[in-house]
């Protein structure tokens, strides 16, 4: 990746070693870790830090490849031979002073010597002050749903991100992608402090609305899985001269998470494992494509919304598609 680093250096005036002050750590053990296991591999490092409404679009970087190059701004820190930080880098505390949002990110790209394999690890922490957000609960005296949106906490999430592409043989690409996160609010607006304690005391309409949970507990932020993975495999067959056929097969697996703002038991999805599958018939000569495929081919079931009442996924869907390119 030398060229897309040479021209990183000088669009940015950067030194060969990029860091940001809290990606420095983490870039060392995965940039180590890239190098026992890729020892001729081609390493980029990006970190960046993204303020205000931006958010990073890190996946789309990594699917850039070598003629990729960053969305926003970046902030860079740089590293002298001793290992200490120059002028340019500042500390971690008083970024999270300085602005409601921060994105602060580390990416580490890895290929291998024969391209054959390629390694992306995304390491991120993301802060929200008085996060925003939409709840709604149901009214007994009323019998109406009630909808509310307020500033309840700040949001904090961090957690590390990997996908890794292995070609171990001609036409056969096997993947796997996976995710890591701690999610929680912090930093409760007062009123949702008042609110917790009247619904501990038992004061009624106080619990199950907002982030306080049934039982008087601060819910975790929705749709925040602690883990989650794909892995799939897909292998190019030859055939007579100009076609192919190719099928594929995917695994995910989700870990149970809650879907409602205040964690009410119905709203919570459960740890999940859908597949899905296809074959692909193609002639590359003239760009038809034949294609069947499944989704979620085991009927998995599971709520994906909640609004006082769960609403289910869509069931297994079988597909037929015929396909030019022009």
């Amino acid at each position: 990746m030398q060229t897309m680093r040479a021209q990183r250096e000088r669009d940015h005036e950067l030194e060969p070693h990029e860091v940001t002050t809290m990606g420095a750590a983490l870039g060392w053990v995965i940039g180590s870790l890239g190098r026992e296991l890729l020892p001729a591999a081609d390493l980029l490092r990006v970190m960046m830090e993204t303020r205000g409404k931006q958010h990073m679009a890190f996946d789309a970087i990594a699917r850039m490849g070598r003629d990729g190059l960053s969305f926003y701004d970046e902030l860079i820190g740089k590293l002298d031979a001793e290992g200490s930080y120059h002028k340019e880098a500042r500390a971690l505390g008083a970024l999270l002073q300085s602005t409601p949002e921060k994105i602060p990110e580390i990416l580490e790209l890895a290929a291998g010597p024969d391209g054959r394999v390629r390694v992306n690890l995304t390491g991120f922490y993301y802060l929200v002050t008085d996060y925003q957000l939409p709840a709604g609960f149901l009214d007994p005296s009323t019998n109406t749903i009630v909808f509310i949106t307020r500033n309840f906490a700040d949001l904090e999430n961090y957690g590390l991100e990997s996908e890794i592409t292995w070609v171990p043989i001609d036409g056969l690409n096997i993947f796997w992608s996976a995710g890591w996160q701690h999610a929680k609010y912090k930093n409760l607006d007062p009123t949702v402090v008042a609110q917790q304690q009247r619904c501990l005391a038992g004061v009624p309409g106080n619990c199950n609305q907002g982030v306080i949970t049934p039982t008087g507990e601060v819910a975790d932020p929705t749709r925040a899985p602690e883990f989650s993975s794909v892995v799939g495999v897909n292998y190019t067959f030859a055939l007579a001269a100009n076609w192919e056929f190719v099928p594929s097969v995917n695994w995910s697996h989700i870990k149970g998470h809650f879907i409602g703002t205040s964690n009410q038991p119905l709203s919570f999805q459960h740890t999940r494992d859908t597949f899905n599958a296809g074959l692909t018939l193609k002639n590359k000569a003239n760009g038809w494509s034949l294609t069947a495929d499944c989704t979620n081919c085991t009927n998995e079931a599971y709520v994906v919304s909640f609004l006082i009442y769960p609403y289910l996924n869509e069931p297994v869907r079988w597909n037929v598609r015929l396909r030019k390119e022009f």
